[in-house]
C-alpha cells in the first residue's frame, strides 16, 4: 500500500515518506489485525472486520492496513478500510445480528477509506458464511449496532 499525495499540514513533499505501517492495533484493549480475509481463515472471528458509526448508522469494513503518519502537526493512528456492502438486520431490526448479502448494493454514504482508529468501535465480530443464502452473518461480541429508525 502506498498513500500518495501532498501533506496538507507540513512541508513534506508526499505523505508516503512519513508513513509507518502496522499489522496490528489495540483499540480500548481489543486487538485488531489488518489484512485478514473476511472469513477469518476458518476462525469464527476476523480481526480485520471493524465497525464505525457514520451518519447515525453502523458501517462494517475490512482493514487492510493500520498506519501512523509521521508529521510534526499530525501524528495520529489511522486505518485503511475497504467498506463492506449495505447491511440489513434479518431479525426484525434487532441490532444483534447483521447480514451482508453478496449482491447487496454498496453503501452510498460510505466514509472515506482512511479513518482515525479512534472512530472504530472497539468490538470483535463473529462471522458466519452462508453459501446457501450467499451472505455473511455478523454479530458483535461487545456492544450493539446503531440503526437509523
Amino acid at each position: 500500500m502506498f498513500i500518495a499525495g501532498k501533506c496538507n499540514c507540513c512541508s513534506m513533499s508526499t505523505t508516503g515518506i512519513g508513513i509507518i505501517a502496522y499489522s496490528k492495533a489495540k483499540i480500548c484493549d481489543v486487538e485488531f489485525t489488518a489484512g485478514h480475509p473476511i472469513d477469518g481463515g476458518g476462525n469464527a472471528t476476523c480481526g480485520s472486520v471493524v465497525t464505525c458509526v457514520v451518519g447515525g448508522q453502523s458501517r462494517y469494513g475490512l482493514v487492510s492496513h493500520f498506519f501512523k503518519h509521521m508529521c510534526v502537526h499530525n501524528t495520529g493512528m489511522y486505518a485503511y478500510v475497504h467498506w463492506l456492502n449495505q447491511t440489513d438486520y434479518p431479525f426484525e431490526g434487532t441490532p444483534l445480528v447483521v447480514r451482508i448479502k453478496d449482491n447487496s448494493p454498496p453503501v452510498s454514504d460510505s466514509p472515506q477509506q482512511v479513518i482515525s482508529i479512534f472512530d472504530i468501535d472497539p468490538s470483535r465480530i463473529i462471522i458466519e458464511r452462508s453459501d446457501t443464502e450467499q451472505c455473511y452473518y455478523m454479530c458483535r461480541i461487545e456492544g450493539l449496532d446503531t440503526i437509523l429508525r
